[in-house]
């Protein structure tokens, strides 16, 4: 498992890269009230429906270790970071650290070990745009980073040589924020933008796309079906300190496994975009929002700026309830991980207004779900 926001004192960044080590292992839920189980399993349309109901003191408990932390505040150009979008780890166990101010991949060794710096700001083979997004290892330990300005995918050696790039050109110029590498040597692409409707109003355009390899096509796989945001109109803008936006990640067996903010179940989608599965847990309970939270929210993000912002904008607007879970990420043995939202007095700054890293407000707790869907 890795945390690239939370260094060992536990304080919420994206200045550090940290490695944590589980030392235990998922195990099915067990029963609870005599005869009651703590899941079930329907089928409604042909769609299964996984339901748990159980507590956490009844679920095996996970423990991590912090196993390496790369970042200093003050140190060597290598260990500093001006704002970690994203990361990766290859097979042997090399770190890929994607600095997007500094619009560069570092590649360290298991030991936290500088081996080169890959790419650098500019226009040219390998170098990276202003907001390079993700960071992923592909087949042979191939690396590949997303660019979402312009759009387009650079693909580098295991050793971080440039090899290619991808330039993907779509009526909606600006937009991937996540790309996934497929067998086939194709890709899994989540386009996000807005658009403005008939009426004037901002709304999200939010898809995942199956391209080939030369990108000479692009499949719609399915799009992300939530409430959008309130972003106001022409006329007025509007910022929510959190959005209501899809997460997902692609699972073994390509499936897609995706959920909302503001939703409270977790879906599993195949590559054709078929619904195959519904997982709800008892827990996901979203509680209304109250003036206490609305204070906390204002304490954490007026702290963020530094003394420059004194007052709330009116423009700023609060979630009328409090998430669940934030975000969720592939296992290795084809089930996934769904994280818990932080504690609003724990929260990162940065994951407020932030309409696509809703990982950014994740806490420490998360849940472990089979390829089935149970815990």
């Amino acid at each position: 498992m890795i945390d690239y926001r939370t260094t060992p004192a536990g304080r919420a960044v994206r200045t550090t890269a940290t490695i944590l080590a589980l030392s235990a292992a998922p195990q099915a839920c067990v029963q609870r009230d005599g005869d009651r189980t703590c899941q079930t399993i329907s089928d409604s349309a042909g769609v299964a429906i996984a339901t748990i109901d159980c507590s956490a003191e009844s679920l095996p408990q996970w423990h991590a270790e912090v196993a390496l932390t790369i970042g200093e505040v003050h140190g060597p150009a290598e260990l500093t970071f001006g704002q970690i979008s994203d990361i990766a780890v290859d097979r042997h166990a090399r770190l890929l650290v994607l600095d997007r101010q500094a619009q560069d991949v570092r590649l360290f060794d298991r030991d936290g070990s500088l081996v080169r710096r890959i790419g650098g700001p500019g226009d040219g083979p390998g170098e990276l745009g202003a907001y390079p997004t993700t960071v992923r290892v592909g087949p042979g330990d191939s690396i590949y980073v997303l660019d979402n300005m312009p759009p387009r995918l650079h693909v580098y050696s295991p050793g971080g040589d440039p090899v290619r790039t991808v330039f993907f050109r779509l009526e909606k110029r600006r937009g991937p924020y996540d790309v996934h590498v497929l067998p086939d040597g194709g890709f899994l692409l989540r386009w996000y933008t807005y658009h403005l409707s008939e009426d004037g109003r901002f709304l999200p355009w939010d898809v995942l796309l199956r391209g080939g390899p030369a990108n000479s096509s692009w499949d719609s796989v399915m799009a992300f079906v939530y409430e959008p945001p309130d972003v106001g109109d022409v006329n007025e803008i509007k910022r929510p300190l959190i959005s209501n936006t899809a997460f997902y990640d692609l699972l073994a067996e390509q499936r897609v496994a995706w959920s909302a903010i503001e939703d409270d179940q977790v879906y599993l989608h195949t590559l054709n975009g078929d619904l195959s599965r519904i997982i709800r847990n008892a827990s996901w309970r979203r509680a209304a929002t109250t003036d206490a939270d609305r204070a906390v929210f204002a304490q954490v993000f007026l702290a963020s700026q530094d003394g420059e912002v004194r007052s709330m904008s009116p423009n700023v607007t609060y979630p009328d309830s409090i998430p669940t879970i934030i975000t969720l990420r592939a296992s290795p043995d084809g089930g996934f991980w769904v994280q818990r939202m932080s504690a609003l007095t724990e929260l990162d700054p940065d994951g407020l207004m932030d309409p696509v890293n809703s990982r950014l407000l994740g806490g420490g707790t998360w849940e472990v779900y089979n390829e089935r869907g149970m815990l």
